[in-house]
């Protein structure tokens, strides 16, 4: 059993925390394979048994929205963020650094050639709306041509949002937004109760 392996902690013998090397931050995401939601030699816990994934429960836990992070760290510096704590962390982890227009849409093509039955595309990431508008838009324009479904993106830091990026990912399919307001000042946080 190995047990040098980076990023990664265990227990020794003594029980003791071993906290192995940090690896450094992959700086290229787009380096980084898709998920691998291939249902071949995968197997899943189902009604007390362990089953070999087939198309139809791969679908059913799979679910008609495709979930895919664009983006990895946050350009913000929030105290109460884990984003936080990962710039702390220095070896690359800092840099906010998000996948090409290509990628994204490729790993969406993947996602669709695995189910049938993706009705909707999620962007759970920090910071998608940080990316500059060149990046938005050739991502708005391929995703309209390319994929043409519903999307949403769960996190929008309103200091990067301008008309112009929202026009380009509404014309390509936004529905949805979720924006998230901290403030220490208790009047802010009234009125935006």
């Amino acid at each position: 059993l190995r047990r040098d392996i980076k990023n990664i902690w265990h227990w020794d013998k003594a029980s003791a925390i071993q906290r192995n090397e940090i690896r450094p931050a992959v700086e290229d995401i787009d380096t980084i394979p898709f998920p691998d939601y291939d249902f071949k030699n995968h197997f899943v816990l189902l009604r007390d048994k362990i089953v070999n994934i087939d198309r139809a429960i791969h679908e059913r836990f799979i679910g008609p929205v495709y979930h895919l992070f664009a983006s990895l760290g946050c350009p913000l510096s929030c105290a109460y963020c884990v984003n936080d704590k990962y710039k702390k962390i220095g070896l690359s982890y800092h840099k906010f650094r998000f996948h090409s227009a290509d990628y994204i849409i490729r790993e969406i093509q993947y996602g669709l050639s695995i189910s049938s039955k993706i009705e909707y595309v999620n962007f759970p990431d920090d910071g998608f709306i940080a990316m500059n508008e060149k990046a938005i838009e050739e991502f708005a324009e391929r995703y309209r041509r390319e994929i043409g479904l519903p999307f949403s993106i769960m996190s929008i830091i309103p200091g990067y949002l301008n008309k112009k990026k929202i026009s380009l990912l509404v014309s390509a399919g936004l529905k949805r937004v979720r924006v998230g307001l901290q403030s220490a000042n208790l009047e802010a946080l009234q009125l935006y109760k």
